[in-house]
């Protein structure tokens, strides 16, 4: 039977120390992910969540930045998880552009974390969604 399981979207992940010049636009903290397919009977979609915090942050500097990346976090989990029903849908009736939806389900992504970003005052990042349509409606 044809079915997609998504991993790597359940529990919290510790935060990484990372130099702060390895972490995207100099910022203090950043969640980020990775993704990966296989392809058999069963479309696994696995996500490997990374929090990255410069290891110099201290006291409230760090608890706010971490809790400013734990958002970040449940934001994407929120994604991820909503994405589970259509792709399996889709998936079930025949091949799916895992690309496509990837390249959708990133644009999500960085849409939620703008969205988030403004609400508190933070910079945004450029975020165009892809010129392919959605393959679902979210």
């Amino acid at each position: 039977m044809r079915r997609v399981v998504i991993t790597g979207v359940h529990g919290k992940i510790p935060t990484t120390p990372t130099p702060r010049e390895n972490i995207p636009n100099g910022r203090a903290g950043w969640f980020t992910y990775e993704d990966s397919k296989d392809e058999r009977d069963t479309l696994s979609l696995i996500f490997k969540r990374k929090l990255l915090l410069d290891p110099t942050l201290r006291g409230k500097e760090q608890d706010d930045v971490v809790a400013h990346e734990r958002r970040h976090e449940t934001d994407f989990l929120g994604l991820a998880n909503a994405l589970q029903r259509p792709l399996d849908a889709a998936y079930k009736q025949g091949d799916v552009d895992l690309d496509l939806w990837m390249k959708w389900f990133d644009y999500d992504v960085v849409a939620k974390s703008n969205a988030f970003h403004i609400a508190v005052g933070a910079p945004t990042d450029l975020n165009f969604p892809p010129s392919d349509p959605r393959p679902w409606k979210p």
